[in-house]
């Protein structure tokens, strides 16, 4: 593979937060270790963690020293990234989320994909789930990549279509978190990060490639029980929506829509239990604020609009429908 020959030598820092994983540790950091692209670094943030996962790290430190491990209390993700970048020495970087992995070109694809000092390069990514088997279609690539405005690459994530806001899949300047880190003790942390380093670009350049395995396990936190810390989602959305419409405001639909489709995952997963009565009727409120944006968006996914409609026939019956689809899926992937 041909690489951008101006980056070529960067050494890329690769930060990955570690917490109890040890399930799924080593196949993250045999991936990692295993990339055609070998000039990085490896900075794994033991979060506090009780299981066996401080010794798998320690292991990959032993016989590779590309890695190394520092250990801290645990504070949550947003906490362990801001740990390990304040270490990268790198030039860019990227994280990788330590019950994922990724294929061996990865680093090779967004290194290539540089256009400047400033470029952030995005990655595809697709969905397994515990025990490594495919959740998601992977089309053919149709190009190699295309490089887009920020106001473009904003909307891009804010419709969801192949791209995700997730931290991982993505590389980045070092610099740019000089001035941005990832919001502490708050969960959606990345809803409320990645735009505001997408502002930061000279360009945005995506890859036509699936380089980045997102597991999907029940016991994580995005797929955990409902809490009432799962509420942290109207703020990010709020802070989100406002910085953005500063900026540009012809994005007032698409962040909606986005906004919508967060909502309603989280309201459908609220338990009929007296405690969670404010919190459901919190989120409704700002599921009918939302509720048009999916029509009116042009590129807004089939289940937004599938959830928006559900959302037009009431309180009740979005519940009742949408819990029976969300059942209905699990059950299918389960069995698949």
């Amino acid at each position: 593979m041909w690489l951008n020959k101006m980056y070529l030598k960067s050494l890329i820092s690769i930060v990955i937060p570690v917490y109890n994983v040890e399930k799924y540790l080593e196949k993250c950091l045999q991936s990692v270790q295993n990339q055609t692209y070998n000039h990085f670094e490896v900075i794994l943030v033991n979060d506090g963690s009780t299981d066996s996962s401080l010794s798998i790290c320690e292991k990959f430190v032993n016989q590779d020293k590309r890695f190394s491990v520092l250990s801290k209390e645990n504070g949550g993700l947003s906490s362990a990234r801001n740990f390990g970048i304040k270490k990268a020495k790198g030039s860019f970087i990227t994280f990788v989320d330590s019950d994922d992995y990724i294929v061996k070109d990865y680093l090779s694809h967004l290194v290539d994909g540089i256009k400047s000092e400033t470029s952030i390069v995005c990655s595809k990514f697709f969905l397994v789930d515990e025990k490594g088997n495919l959740l998601t279609k992977k089309e053919a690539p149709k190009k190699k990549s295309e490089v887009v405005s920020i106001e473009e690459s904003i909307k891009i994530f804010l419709l969801q279509n192949g791209y995700d806001h997730s931290a991982w899949g993505k590389l980045y300047p070092v610099s740019f978190f000089e001035t941005i880190s990832f919001p502490e003790g708050k969960l959606y942390e990345d809803m409320g990060t990645t735009y505001k380093l997408l502002k930061l670009a000279s360009e945005v350049v995506f890859l036509d490639a699936y380089d980045y395995a997102y597991s999907q396990r029940p016991n994580s936190i995005m797929n955990s029980s409902f809490n009432l810390k799962k509420l942290d989602i109207i703020e990010m959305v709020h802070e989100m929506e406002n910085d953005i419409l500063a900026q540009f405001p012809n994005l007032a639909c698409q962040i909606k829509n986005r906004a919508f489709a967060a909502e309603v995952k989280i309201f459908l997963e609220i338990p009929k239990k007296k405690e969670f009565e404010q919190a459901q009727k919190k989120l409704w409120h700002e599921i009918k604020e939302n509720r048009k944006a999916p029509f009116m968006t042009k590129g807004a996914r089939l289940k937004n609009k599938l959830a928006a409609s559900l959302a037009f026939l009431g309180k009740s019956l979005c519940l009742t429908i949408g819990k029976q689809l969300v059942d209905t899926r699990i059950a299918t992937r389960i069995a698949s």
